[in-house]
């Protein structure tokens, strides 16, 4: 009989494994189509379309990431031409980001690309199983949030 604790590693593993495979596919699936963008940039890009205007440091805080790793994902977003920097008129010091229509354009496509890998990804699966497991998913979420977790948002469950 296994104990808690390796109940539990067996878990965390399984989660971990689930969401690596996930992010590989839906990577390659963006690499293949010359997306230009990895899978882990793509929150910051919405939220520097959902922000646009904000301050590197608005966009840290928002996102929950320390602004070094902000900022080497912004640079990798501006190499590819999907944001722009630009000076504050009321603090020279500060530099706001905003996102080109490259970016908006680009950000579509991947929510579409990414709600097709979901419906092939679920497709077979009972609804029944799938309420379930998304039910479960977010009661650990909540849990890990009351413990003390800081980078991850709760969420409600889409019915639809």
């Amino acid at each position: 009989m296994l104990q808690f604790e390796e109940y539990q590693k067996l878990t965390v593993t399984k989660i971990r494994r689930m969401l690596r495979c996930f992010t590989e596919l839906i990577n390659r699936r963006l690499v293949l189509d010359k997306a230009g963008i990895a899978y882990e940039q793509f929150p910051l890009l919405i939220v520097t379309i959902q922000c646009a205007g904000s301050s590197m440091q608005e966009i840290a805080r928002i996102t929950n990431q320390d602004k070094a790793g902000i900022l080497r994902g912004l640079r990798a977003l501006a190499m590819r031409g999907l944001i722009e920097f630009k000076g504050d008129p009321d603090d020279r010091r500060k530099r706001l980001v905003f996102p080109t229509r490259k970016a908006r354009r680009l950000a579509a496509k991947i929510m579409n690309k990414v709600e097709v890998f979901e419906r092939e990804l679920f497709q077979g699966i009972p609804a029944r199983e799938l309420n379930a497991f998304f039910s479960v998913a977010g009661q650990l979420t909540d849990r890990c949030i009351d413990r003390g977790a800081t980078n991850v948002r709760r969420y409600i469950l889409k019915r639809g």
